[in-house]
Parts: structure tokens; C-alpha cells; sequence
């Protein structure tokens, strides 16, 4: 607990921000998978990479706490955001049960904004398709926490399926959703906003550096959720390290890759396990 206590002080001071709305250390602007659940690793491009195992117990549960940093130049003038996150995981056999939530503020020459992001309640289950092959499909709600200036912001459903291949040290990894927006459309004097539904997929290599280390890299493919707008592309590192059965850690890195997408993420992320 002492050490709980510490690392609850110290996140605020490493905070540097942006939008994160899974919580999943990635910028909402660069996030090409945003369905990924918290027992997912994820590249910087919020797409999955390799899943977090629970102890062996029929019932367990996680917390993990997350800063990260964003700066995004595809607008009409440059932003950066700082994230703090916090995720809880509840992990039953081979299901598992996730909330996420986080709070952003974004800054730039014109503008200053802060405020909760959306959160989300998830529900997964784990499948072993083979001994080296596993699935983790779920469903999960995108819940309207952000509070918009158009106040257009409603209730999203998003569906997923992430496919994990292990071969010796190396993992191949791939992953697609579908998110159902319902956002209302805006067409006044000032907006003109149109959303549409998205579909996303990434594909990446993974590998064990060390027994406690993983690494990996991938590529990241989601339709915008304004109709109109181009893809969101991006190319992303993820780390993985594991100190003992109940502390890990996790870095991450992103670019992206359309005028669309952020310039970049990082983001830092520790978690312990109950």
C-alpha cells in the first residue's frame, strides 16, 4: 500500500496531457483501435500488441495509472494535451471486465481546454484457439463523460476482436473493431459536422527481449468519425516490462503517418496486480 500511496502522489507531477478517451495511453486523435480493452497491451497507436495475463486465480483484479503527452499539427494551429488515466480491471476465468476513465487538458495559442474524457465499461472473454493462437473478442460502452461545447456528445457501442500468434519469442498480432457512433450531427452557422460509424484494423510484430521485457511494433488503420475525412494511419513502439507478480509498466510510442492523425504520443503507464 506504501507503495500505492507513493505513486499516486508522484503521477500529477509527470503529468503532460492530452485526449485519451479508452485510457489506453493514446492520443483519441491518433488512436486507431479506441475499442481496446485494459488486459490489452497496446502500441502507440492504441492498437493491441500482446495481452496482459491475470494471476492464475479464478478471480483477480488490476489498477493501472497512466500519464501521457500529445502534440498535434494537423489542425489549423499546433495543440498539445496532457493525460491522467486511471484503469480497473476484474478478471473472472476467462472473462474480464474493465473501466476506464481520464482526465485531459489541451493547450494551444488560442485556446486552453480541460475536462474529463469519455469513459468506458467493457466486457471480454479470453479464447484459446490453439495452444498458440488466442482471441480476445468483447463488447464495450463508450460513455459521454466528455462534455462537448456543442453538446452532441451520446452513448457509443463499440464491438472487437484482437488475434494473437505466438512463435517461440515472436508474436504476430492483428486486431479489428467496429465502433457504432451516435454523436448528433451539427449544421449551423458556425459547425458542420457529419459522423459516420468506424472501422479499424492493425497488424504488428512483437517479441520477448527478456522473460519480464516485451516489445513490439505495428501498424494501425481506423476510418475518421467525421464523414469526409481521410483515414487515421499510424506507426507505433510499445514496452512491456514486468518487476514482479504484481508490478509492470508500460511505455509507448506513436507517429502518425496522415495529415489527419498526431504528430505523436508517448505515454507511461504502471499498474499492480491484486
Amino acid at each position: 500500500m506504501k507503495k500505492l500511496l507513493i505513486l499516486f502522489v508522484m503521477l500529477p507531477l509527470w503529468l503532460f496531457a492530452y485526449s485519451d478517451n479508452d485510457l489506453d495511453g493514446v492520443d483519441d486523435k491518433d488512436d486507431l483501435c479506441p475499442n481496446t480493452s485494459l488486459i490489452e497491451i497496446v502500441d502507440d497507436t492504441g492498437c493491441t500488441i500482446e495481452y496482459l495475463t491475470a494471476p492464475d486465480k479464478s478471480a483477480s483484479y488490476d489498477v493501472v495509472f497512466g500519464v501521457g503527452y500529445a502534440k498535434n499539427s494537423s489542425s489549423s494551429q499546433e495543440s498539445k494535451t496532457n493525460t491522467q488515466s486511471l484503469q480497473i480491471d476484474y478478471f473472472y476465468k476467462k472473462f474480464s471486465l474493465q473501466l476506464q476513465t481520464s482526465h485531459f487538458s489541451t493547450s494551444s495559442k488560442s485556446y486552453d481546454n480541460s475536462g474529463m474524457s469519455d469513459s468506458y465499461l467493457g466486457l471480454y472473454y479470453r479464447v484459446g484457439l490453439s495452444e498458440k493462437l488466442k482471441a480476445n473478442v468483447g463488447a464495450r460502452l463508450n460513455i459521454p463523460t466528455y462534455k462537448s461545447n456543442l453538446d452532441n456528445n451520446n452513448l457509443d457501442y463499440t464491438l472487437s476482436a484482437s488475434f494473437n500468434y505466438r512463435l517461440e519469442k515472436f508474436t504476430l498480432l492483428c486486431g479489428l473493431g467496429y465502433t457504432i457512433v451516435n454523436d448528433d450531427d451539427i449544421d449551423n452557422e458556425l459547425y458542420k459536422l457529419k459522423y459516420q460509424n468506424t472501422f479499424n484494423y492493425h497488424i504488428g510484430l512483437g517479441y520477448y527481449v527478456l522473460p519480464r521485457l516485451y516489445a513490439n511494433i505495428s501498424y494501425t488503420n481506423s476510418k475518421s468519425i467525421y464523414a469526409g475525412d481521410e483515414d487515421l494511419t499510424s506507426a507505433s513502439f510499445y514496452g512491456h516490462y514486468s518487476f514482479d507478480e504484481h508490478w509492470f509498466s508500460t511505455i509507448s510510442y506513436s507517429k502518425g503517418l496522415s495529415d489527419t492523425t498526431s504528430d505523436y504520443t508517448s505515454s507511461l503507464r504502471i499498474g499492480y496486480y491484486f
